[in-house]
C-alpha cells in the first residue's frame, strides 16, 4: 500500500523509484502488485461484445518480482515452460532473502511478491478439482475480497445497484442455483460470468449469460413467463477461447483473470456507479455544451422526477441547485459543478435533468500521498464553503472522487470506453461531490434513527443531553473529515502517524465546539504534505 503504484513502468521490475519513499515491507508489496494489476478501467465496457473482448485482452503491463522463498508459488509454477510471455510477466531471477544473515538494513534486497493464491491456476498441484474452481478462487483473491457480497460452493455474487453479477465456480451451475439463493431474479439485471471447460477440445471458453432481455425494462421482465426466461438464460455469449494445448495457456488465463478483475473493479469503484446498461436515472453522457478544449467532454446526468429528493431529510432539487449556484459564485475549489438544468413537464409535475462535471472515480486512497492530496482538497473546499455558511453534511469517501487528468484534455477523453490509453492517468486533484444533502447552516437536528448510525456527526441526530443540541452547523463537516481519516485504510509511516492520529481525534470530538476549524485542519495537512516520509519499514494504520 505504501508503494507509489503510478510509478510502475511497462515490463519493468516492480522496484522503488528514486523519488518514491523507501517504505515497503514484503507483506504489503504483494498487495501493491495486485492493486496495480487490477486497477479499474477508465470506463465500464458497454454491451457491445467487441468492446468486452477488447477489455478482456488488455495486455499484461508489469513484470512481477517473485519471492524465491515462496514455496507455494514455486511448486505451482515449476512445470510451466519459460516462454517469452512467461519471462515478460514474472521475474524469477532474484536471490534468496535470508533475514538472519543480512544485518545491514540499508542493503536489503528489493521487495518481492507471492503469486499464491492470486494466480494459482491450472497447475497439476492445484488444490482444486477443475479449472472453473480455480477461476472463481483466483478472482476472489484478485479482488482482495472487497466486492464479493456473497459466496457459495457454486458462485460468488457482486451487487451494483440494479445489477447482480455472478461468477460461477462450479461446472454444474444452473440458473435455479441463483433463484434458490436470492429468490426470483427476473426483476433484476444480472450477468453470470462462466469459464466453460471443453474436455474434448481441450479448451477454456470464457463468456457470460445475462438475465435481462434486450430492449425491455426490468419491470416488463417481471411479466415474462418462466419458460421464456429460462430460454433467454440458455444463451451463452462467448467472449474468448484459450487452447490448453498451447504452452502459454495458463499465462493467457491469468491475463484474462486480471482483466475480469479490472472490469469488476471499474463497476464497483466508479464515482457514479455505472453498469453495462445505462440507468435512466443516472448515466454518463457527453457534455455537448463544451465550447473549448479545456472543458470536460463527459459529465454525469441525473434525472429528478419530483421536487423532493429525499423525504426523510427534506432535500429538494431547488435547494440543491441554489447550493451549486452559491459555490460556483464563491469559486469554491475541488467541487463538482452543475453544468446545466433542463426542465420538462410531466403528468406529475416537472422533471429536471441535471448534468454535473467533471468526472472521476471514487475509491479509497492507495497510499499516504493520495490520502493527503484528498484531505487537502476537501479542506480547501470546506474553508471557502464554511466562509459563506454552506455545509455539505455528508463528507465521506463515497462522496469524494479522484479526478482524471484527461478531464482537461478533450483529445484523451475521446479514446475507447475501455480506457486502454496510457495517457489517461489521475491528476492529484480530488473532488467533493453530491450536494443533494447540503444546506445553509444552522439546520435542525434529525429525528432518531433517521440517519445511518456512525456515518454522521452525533449532533445531527436530536438527543436530549447537554452535548447534542437541537441544531447543527459547519462542524459536522469537520467530523466528516475525521471520518475519512478513520476509514482511509492506508498504512501510515511513522513520520506522519502521530499527527494524523491527533487530527483524527480532534475532528471526531462529540462536542462540536471542541473540533478545530477547516482552516486549522488545512494548515496541519499542508504541513504533513511537505514533511519528508520516514524510511522506517514499520507502518501503522490509524484505528
Amino acid at each position: 500500500n505504501i508503494q507509489k503504484i503510478h510509478h510502475l513502468t511497462t515490463y519493468d521490475s516492480l522496484t522503488m523509484n528514486d523519488d518514491a519513499p523507501d517504505l515497503i515491507c514484503e507483506n504489503h508489496f504483494t498487495t501493491a502488485v495486485i492493486r496495480t494489476l487490477t486497477r479499474p478501467l477508465l470506463f465500464p465496457p458497454s454491451n457491445d461484445e467487441n468492446e468486452l473482448k477488447e477489455a478482456l485482452m488488455l495486455p499484461w503491463d508489469i513484470r512481477i518480482p517473485v519471492d524465491p522463498d515462496d514455496y507455494s508459488t514455486l511448486s505451482h509454477w515449476q512445470t510451466q515452460k519459460q516462454t517469452n510471455l512467461f519471462n515478460k510477466m514474472f521475474d524469477w531471477n532474484l536471490h534468496v532473502h535470508h533475514h538472519h544473515i543480512e544485518e545491514d538494513t540499508s542493503k536489503l534486497p528489493p521487495p518481492t511478491a507471492s503469486l499464491h493464491p492470486y494466480l494459482s491456476f491450472g497447475s497439476p498441484s492445484s488444490p482444486f478439482f477443475a479449472p472453473w474452481q480455480d477461476v472463481g478462487n483466483c478472482l476472489k483473491h484478485l479482488l482482495l475480497n472487497q466486492v464479493a457480497s456473497h459466496q457459495t460452493s457454486k458462485f460468488v455474487s457482486v451487487s451494483s445497484h440494479d445489477m447482480m453479477l455472478f461468477i460461477a465456480t462450479a461446472s454444474n451451475f444452473q440458473e435455479s442455483d441463483l433463484q434458490q439463493e436470492i429468490g426470483s431474479i427476473t426483476s433484476s439485471n444480472y450477468y453470470l460470468l462462466r469459464c466453460h471447460y471443453d474436455k474434448k477440445q481441450k479448451q477454456l471458453i470464457f463468456g457470460y449469460h445475462t438475465g435481462k432481455v434486450a430492449g425491455i425494462s426490468a419491470d416488463e421482465a417481471m411479466d415474462l413467463d418462466q419458460e421464456s426466461h429460462k430460454e433467454q438464460f440458455k444463451i451463452f455469449h462467448k467472449l474468448h477461447v484459450i487452447s490448453m494445448l498451447e504452452d502459454d495457456w495458463r499465462l493467457n488465463t491469468c491475463i484474462i483473470l486480471k482483466n475480469i478483475a479490472r472490469i469488476i473493479n471499474c463497476l464497483k469503484d466508479y464515482a457514479v456507479p455505472l453498469i453495462w446498461t445505462d440507468s435512466p436515472k443516472l448515466s454518463l453522457v457527453q457534455n455537448r455544451s463544451t465550447i473549448n478544449a479545456h472543458e470536460s467532454v463527459y459529465c454525469i446526468q441525473k434525472v429528478y422526477d419530483s421536487e423532493q429528493i429525499c423525504s426523510v431529510t427534506n432535500s429538494t432539487v431547488t435547494n440543491m441547485i441554489q447550493i451549486y449556484q452559491a459555490i460556483e459564485k464563491a469559486k469554491v475549489p475541488h467541487t463538482d459543478r452543475l453544468v446545466s438544468v433542463v426542465t420538462q413537464e410531466n403528468d406529475n409535475g416537472k422533471t429536471r435533468i441535471c448534468k454535473f462535471a467533471p468526472i472521476g472515480r471514487a475509491y479509497l486512497p492507495l497510499n499516504l500521498e493520495e490520502l493527503l492530496d484528498a484531505l487537502v482538497c476537501v479542506c480547501e473546499a470546506l474553508v471557502v464553503m464554511h466562509a459563506i455558511g454552506i455545509m455539505h453534511r455528508d463528507i465521506r469517501w463515497a462522496n469524494v472522487f479522484h479526478a482524471f487528468s484527461s478531464n482537461n484534455k478533450a483529445t484523451t477523453t475521446t479514446t475507447t470506453t475501455s480506457g486502454v490509453s496510457d495517457q489517461e492517468k489521475f491528476s492529484r486533484e480530488w473532488f467533493l461531490f453530491d450536494f443533494e444533502f447540503a444546506a445553509i447552516a444552522p439546520q435542525p437536528a434529525f429525528a432518531a434513527h433517521t440517519l445511518t448510525p456512525g456515518n454522521h456527526a452525533p449532533e445531527m441526530v436530536n438527543k436530549d443531553d447537554e452535548i447534542h443540541s437541537e441544531h447543527h452547523d459547519m462542524a459536522v463537516d469537520i467530523w466528516g473529515l475525521g471520518y475519512m481519516i478513520e476509514h482511509a485504510e492506508v498504512d501510515i509511516p511513522v513520520s506522519h502517524f502521530a499527527d494524523l492520529q491527533k487530527l483524527q481525534i480532534a475532528t471526531l470530538q462529540d462536542d462540536p465546539n471542541c473540533r478545530p476549524s477547516a482552516v486549522h485542519c488545512l494548515e496541519v495537512l499542508r504541513a504533513l504534505q511537505l514533511r519528508p516520509t520516514s524510511t522506517e519499514k514499520d507502518v501503522q494504520k490509524i484505528d
